[in-house]
């Protein structure tokens, strides 16, 4: 038995003989490493893998706690759980042949490349194929300023630690906004400000008001399918906002993870409507097409492309070639826009399904809960604060599992009433069954 494997059994045991009630706090990560003389590091594993396995639950700066002891005895591949904490591509829509070919294809097409480093920038042939798929989503940009990155997480901490132009160090997020933004600042400790985001957008006024004041660096922003709100900006205020940032010298830093997911073929991201060069363009793949991929393309202004390639080849060097070889040959053979076309009709269906489930069951007014006609996340907000671990709690009884938004949100816009709820994950039989459950489970709490 591996040593985490071990940790694992230790605290189910304990779970099983009541000495770790339900809703207990488990033992520090040092505390069971000391006990049982191992390292941080598998400890860590062994209580990533029991959240995994549903018996625990995950509290951001807290811990992790004990869900039910019973269901140690009880779960069972017979009960699946319906998740709408995930993030990632629902497993059965994720195209595992075709990935597969092609990462056979580009074996035996850059065979020579995987004994060297390559380009830092990406390889050539990617970024030429990149060019012409971002032309398709209205990114209109030369090979020059594309940049390959090992997933944009990488971008994001690069762009947290590089200096810009302006020689200023806040950014500006929107609160909620996706939680490896708020990680990427805290990690590279970058200031941040932040600007609420709600169903209706943006406060403008507001908006310029920091621009004005604060001195910022950049403003991230996910214009369309925002993670977690799900709402998209219109193009009236996309173009009011690259204005304001061409006014106050303010780079914009577009998160466009889910654009592809766009049910107008006519919707734009925000990088289209800039003739500034003041919006630096993220798209990643990992979303739409394969987590494990870990690639994505950044497109920069002219002026920015060197310092970010020192900054990533310091970093990374070089971004997993068969990844790159693999999404070349993806796109070039017409497989991504396929899948993204398959990609639009479930996850629009989905949401619909979600917009009529809510719309007949709801019956408290205590929530408000917009739903976007496509994307991933949807976010209901609570007139009355949500305690999350005893939602989560009573929720997993019901085999549902949802997600603590606050980790969402930096720590003075802290917000107990908000809920995202992902359909990644789920179908629509289970959008049907677990959405009344959860609505309900909510009511009780404030009753």
């Amino acid at each position: 038995m591996r040593k985490n494997e071990a940790v694992e059994a230790y605290i189910k045991e304990r779970i099983k003989c009541g000495t770790l009630p339900t809703g207990t706090r488990l033992p520090s990560v040092r505390t069971i490493a000391r006990e049982l003389h191992c390292s941080v590091g598998t400890v860590l594993s062994a209580y990533e893998a029991l959240e995994q396995d549903k018996l625990v639950y995950s509290v951001p700066k807290s811990g992790y706690y004990v869900l039910d002891s019973s269901l140690l005895h009880s779960l069972s591949p017979a009960a699946p759980l319906i998740d709408f904490a995930t993030t990632a591509l629902d497993s059965r829509i994720i195209p595992y042949s075709d990935i597969q070919s092609c990462i056979n294809c580009a074996i035996d097409l850059y065979r020579e490349n995987l004994f060297a480093y390559s380009d830092i920038k990406g390889l050539p042939s990617l970024i030429q194929a990149l060019k012409k798929y971002l032309i398709d989503c209205q990114v209109f940009t030369g090979e020059e300023n594309i940049i390959v990155t090992t997933g944009s997480q990488m971008a994001l901490h690069i762009l947290c630690e590089m200096p810009l132009p302006t020689g200023r160090s806040k950014i500006l997020i929107e609160q909620p906004t996706y939680y490896g933004m708020v990680k990427a600042a805290e990690l590279t400790h970058t200031p941040c400000v932040g600007i609420e985001r709600t169903a209706d957008g943006l406060d403008f006024n507001r908006l310029e008001q920091i621009f004005r004041e604060e001195k910022i660096k950049f403003f991230y922003i996910i214009p369309r399918f925002h993670n977690p709100t799900g709402g998209s900006l219109s193009r009236m205020d996309m173009e009011r906002l690259v204005c304001l940032a061409e006014k106050y010298h303010v780079y914009l830093v577009e998160d466009d993870i889910a654009g592809d997911l766009a049910l107008d073929n006519r919707s734009a991201p925000l990088f289209y409507y800039d003739t500034h060069e003041r919006t630096i363009y993220i798209k990643s793949f990992s979303k739409m097409v394969m987590p494990g991929l870990r690639i994505a393309a950044v497109v920069l202004p002219q002026g920015l492309v060197s310092d970010f390639l020192l900054h990533k080849e310091y970093i990374d060097m070089t971004s997993p070639i068969l990844s790159q070889g693999a999404l070349e040959i993806y796109l070039k053979n017409g497989m991504f826009q396929h899948h993204k076309n398959k990609l639009r009709t479930i996850y629009a269906a989905r949401m619909k399904c979600l917009d009529e489930v809510v719309a007949s069951c709801r019956t408290s007014r205590e929530i408000d809960w917009p739903i976007p006609k496509s994307g991933f996340f949807s976010c209901l907000r609570c007139r009355r604060h949500i305690h999350y671990p005893l939602l989560a709690a009573e929720l997993f009884k019901q085999q549902i599992r949802i997600t603590d938004t606050n980790k969402y949100f930096l720590p003075e816009f802290q917000d107990y009433r908000h809920l995202r709820v992902s359909v990644s994950k789920v179908s629509e039989s289970e959008i049907r069954r677990g959405v009344p459950i959860l609505l309900s489970v909510i009511d009780s709490l404030f009753q």
